[in-house]
């Protein structure tokens, strides 16, 4: 990461002017999202948006146990109306879609499924990438099932 400065924790970027990273992973990834994150070092440059795209009707989520690991980062759970902050981990709910508007606030949604999952990792990868442009990246960490096509 040597073109991004350390951040100074008191200057976190805010909002639009911010690196945002979308995890997504189906439910095969979330023993390889707990190594990433914990792996990433407090000063780390970026927003993190993870998402564990499934079909929550038929199984649980398990993401907000990633709130129990260690990390170096805050691992938040997405809260609606949220403004994004570098250095900062959000969890998608399980039972909520999750995108982020054009300033960088955090939105959910308990619209229909999306490819039989709620959450989709389409709607968080579409509207970073809308909103972010060259400052987005996106990490989709195994493309099991259906829920995050746009990734493909």
């Amino acid at each position: 990461m040597d073109n991004f400065a350390p951040l100074d924790r008191e200057k976190q970027m805010l909002g639009h002017d911010i690196i945002v990273v979308v995890l997504a992973a189906s439910d095969g990834g979330r023993n390889a999202l707990s190594h990433i994150l914990a792996a990433l070092p407090i000063d780390f440059p970026a927003a993190i948006i993870v998402v564990q795209y499934l079909d929550t009707r038929s199984q649980p989520s398990l993401m907000l146990d990633l709130l129990n690991h260690p990390s170096s980062l805050p691992l938040l759970p997405a809260h609606a109306r949220e403004q994004l902050r570098s250095g900062r981990a959000y969890i998608a709910p399980a039972t909520s879609h999750l995108f982020v508007t054009p300033n960088g606030t955090l939105c959910l949604s308990n619209a229909v499924f999306v490819d039989w999952t709620r959450p989709s990792a389409d709607l968080p990868l579409q509207s970073v990438a809308a909103s972010f442009k060259q400052r987005a990246i996106a990490v989709v960490l195994s493309a099991r099932g259906s829920g995050s096509t746009c990734a493909q």
